[in-house]
């Protein structure tokens, strides 16, 4: 028995990874396959970026400000998401601008400029609480996810204590 090992690209973003044994005729007498799934057409590069503060703690109803700079050439589009928003996705798996997000209608402003992207969130909300991160799409169209993320924690003014945005 001879060991078998193929790597088939499928498309640009899914992969096709088969094993198995080969009899000495040439037949394939155990195959083994294994696709993973990503999330969309994330590819597992990550560009390098730096985000001005990793975590912020906000009063319900105020306006917050999420900065990250980054350094690349080859960007053609950035924009913000939340995973906490993936029920909203129209593709399932597949990141989207928090610009197009209902939750979030009227309420959030983003400013791209020379390596840096700002994300305003005005009226904040409890629910706004979470994480959220870069989505670059490159100009050849391949999309990478931020290295870096800016966590929000938002709370009513009668909670807010130092502990709850010292945990944060």
């Amino acid at each position: 028995m001879v060991p078998l090992s193929l790597l088939l690209l499928l498309t640009w973003n899914y992969f096709l990874l088969a094993s198995g044994k080969e009899s000495r005729e040439g037949s394939v007498l155990e195959l083994n396959v294994f696709i993973p799934i990503t999330s969309g057409s994330i590819t597992l590069d990550r560009l390098s970026v730096t985000c001005k503060q990793k975590s912020i703690c906000a009063v319900k109803g105020s306006e917050v400000t999420l900065k990250c700079s980054y350094s690349n050439i080859n960007i053609k589009t950035v924009f913000w998401f939340s995973e906490k928003q993936s029920a909203n996705w129209r593709k399932n798996n597949e990141s989207e601008d928090l610009t197009l997000d209902s939750d979030y209608s009227g309420r959030v402003k983003h400013q791209i400029s020379s390596g840096s992207s700002t994300l305003t969130i005005s009226d904040v909300r409890e629910r706004d609480s979470g994480e959220y991160q870069l989505m670059f799409i490159m100009n050849d169209g391949v999309k990478h996810l931020s290295s870096a993320a800016v966590s929000l924690t938002v709370t009513d003014l009668q909670t807010i204590s130092y502990d709850t945005c010292a945990s944060v």
